[in-house]
């Protein structure tokens, strides 16, 4: 059977109710609830302007897509709602971190999209279907690097290449004395080192080099950590460059938890390069790179994982159950 052509009378309806929805938002302002959560998640300041601005291309300051509301059919309504409202709290971070702040919605998947569940709430709706299957990126594409042009990114990828690289190499230069104040912490007694980043690159460092150091530290964990691939390429120097086989730990190395995400272009795994009490655990922060780098620290997984490897460190290498 042929489809039916859809009713102009439902389209205009539906098309007016969100337009007349975010009017209101843009006028009015966020009620209370919505108010408390747009400031939790640090995006209070900037969402009027990204709701008006939203506003605006409603109002046919983008062609394209005022045709696009004009034939929205009344059943999609809550599909064309969900991404309205997603739209603009993208829109609200995108301002946010523009200014220099950076919204814990950058490292809270579960906040953000509680946010946009609010906002979606706001504009008459009812429950929200969010997940990881929302792809984040379509709103943030200088995050993402759509459709991997990256020409017009240049700019904001060398200046993340060359501070990525500069902390590496300040790191080279004062490794001595980096090391020497983890140690002062350690001498104090048995203690779990917690680590990111480049600190996951010092701590590792440290206790390849030190026995002393090994024989207080029951458990390491890391988490966005180059360990693994400066190994790899022979710039971690107390190993030199891996082999074909991987490079044994040495006797005493505690047990290594290596928490990593493959949103995270700064975090690698490193059991394929290291043979030892050693596990890789690949976590999902939702989040596009750079901003999934930090958020670790606001993933529920990342604090189960690491929870249980304290509780039990003999079975890190293991599957936690």
């Amino acid at each position: 059977s042929q489809a039916q052509p859809r009713s102009p009378a439902r389209q205009s309806e539906t098309s007016t109710h969100l337009t007349r929805a975010t009017y209101l938002l843009a006028a009015r302002g966020a009620p209370p609830p919505l108010r408390d959560r747009l400031a939790e998640g640090g995006i209070a300041a900037a969402f009027p302007a990204a709701v008006r601005r939203v506003a605006m291309l409603f109002g046919g300051a983008d062609p394209a897509l005022y045709a696009a509301l004009r034939s929205i059919d009344g059943a999609q309504m809550a599909d064309y709602r969900g991404a309205l409202a997603r739209a603009i709290v993208a829109a609200a971070m995108g301002a946010a971190l523009a200014t220099g702040d950076a919204p814990d919605l950058f490292g809270d998947a579960d906040l953000r999209d509680r946010t946009v569940g609010d906002v979606e709430q706001t504009l008459g709706g009812g429950a929200t279907v969010l997940g990881a299957a929302q792809d984040w990126l379509t709103f943030l594409p200088a995050a993402g690097l759509t459709g991997l042009v990256l020409r017009p990114y240049r700019v904001d990828i060398t200046r993340m290449t060359l501070a990525f690289l500069g902390d590496i190499l300040d790191y080279q230069l004062r490794r001595t004395a980096i090391h020497a104040a983890i140690a002062r912490h350690v001498a104090a007694g048995p203690t779990v080192l917690l680590a990111h980043s480049l600190g996951a690159i010092a701590c590792a460092d440290l206790l390849l080099t030190d026995a002393a150091i090994r024989a207080q530290v029951p458990l390491l964990i890391t988490a966005g950590s180059q360990a693994g691939v400066l190994h790899e390429i022979g710039a971690l120097g107390a190993l030199g460059k891996a082999g074909v086989e991987p490079t044994p730990l040495p006797t005493g190395f505690p047990p290594w938890l290596n928490l990593y995400d493959r949103n995270d272009m700064l975090g690698f795994r490193a059991a394929p390069v290291f043979a030892g009490a050693l596990r890789d655990v690949e976590l999902d922060s939702r989040q596009p790179f750079p901003h999934a780098h930090n958020a670790y620290w606001k993933n529920r997984q990342a604090w189960e994982h690491i929870l249980a490897a304290i509780a039990d460190p003999a079975n890190v290498p293991f599957q936690l159950r």
